[in-house]
């Protein structure tokens, strides 16, 4: 229900009565949930017990989807101090799950596992976290030998060697492969940001995502007759992705380009003529003149 502003509070009361062998026990249970940002609540749980209450306030802060936590504090129905938390941390890695509980003058508890998996095929191979079984389908993907691109909300990333793997993926379902864009480092270029796949059980989906690694800067590509390439021509470097499209005039924003690297500019389906970076680049509104051989 919603009070005021605040929406989404969630609250529960339950009683209940036993009696074996004449002894009667007397229960209720209370709890409230309140929203206090996003993925973030508050919450208060009684329970009596024949007479006796043991209160505990609580926290929950799931906004972020790998890193999810739990603080509760109260009192048992003996009277004694009650701490106890929950920490789930997702990696690339792994997953793991630790808690920790305290009663005064009791005990103290602390726990915690640690679960992941690993995936080898011939496209290459990644350690990846994993909570569900050996049947559940994943994905490998492969980002042209560049790491760290982030895929599905954080979900993974690739390593060093461009490969990651998507674990936890429902089986008959249409399922998208995404490249988190927005999070990824500004010198990656990627030539697309989605891809989509259905797996059957247990199966391992293979996705790639040309990548273009390097700086970006505008240029002017001339021909050697001094005319330009048509418009809509493409500009490609040696791993066949995109890194430009040449507009009027021969002007083109290229993406994902190292100092002295020879691009190659494609139009009619087959490449033309080629291009080469200069030694230095420079970010600026004026276009570099790049002849094109």
């Amino acid at each position: 229900f919603n009070v005021g502003n605040i929406r989404g509070i969630t609250t529960n009361i339950s009683a209940y009565r036993s009696d074996y062998e004449g002894r009667k026990d007397d229960s209720i249970a209370f709890s409230l949930s309140i929203p206090v940002g996003d993925s973030k609540w508050s919450g208060l749980d009684v329970q009596t017990n024949n007479g006796k209450t043991s209160p505990m306030l609580s926290y929950t802060d799931s906004s972020d989807y790998n890193n999810l936590w739990r603080l509760r504090a109260g009192a048992s129905q003996s009277g004694y101090a009650n701490v106890d938390g929950y920490y789930q941390r997702r990696s690339q890695y792994a997953e793991i799950n630790s808690n920790a509980s305290y009663q005064q003058d009791h005990y103290v508890s602390l726990s915690s596992t640690l679960r992941g998996g690993f995936t080898a095929t011939r496209h290459g191979a990644a350690i990846h976290n994993s909570g569900a079984t050996l049947n559940t389908a994943r994905v490998m993907v492969n980002t042209n030998g560049i790491g760290d691109v982030p895929l599905n909300d954080g979900k993974s990333r690739t390593n060093n060697f461009g490969i990651a793997v998507i674990p936890d993926i429902v089986s008959y379902n249409s399922f998208d492969t995404r490249v988190d864009v927005d999070a990824m480092s500004e010198s990656i270029e990627p030539a697309k940001a989605i891809s989509t796949a259905t797996l059957t059980e247990g199966a391992i989906g293979y996705q790639t995502f040309g990548m273009a690694k390097g700086e970006k800067m505008m240029g002017i590509i001339r021909l050697a007759d001094g005319t330009y390439p048509p418009f809509g021509a493409e500009v490609i470097n040696g791993d066949g992705v995109s890194v430009s499209m040449i507009m009027e005039g021969g002007q083109g924003w290229l993406a994902g380009v190292n100092p002295q690297e020879l691009l190659s500019v494609v139009w009619s389906g087959k490449k033309q003529c080629q291009i080469a970076i200069p030694p230095t680049i420079v970010r600026r509104s004026t276009a570099a003149l790049l002849p094109c051989k």
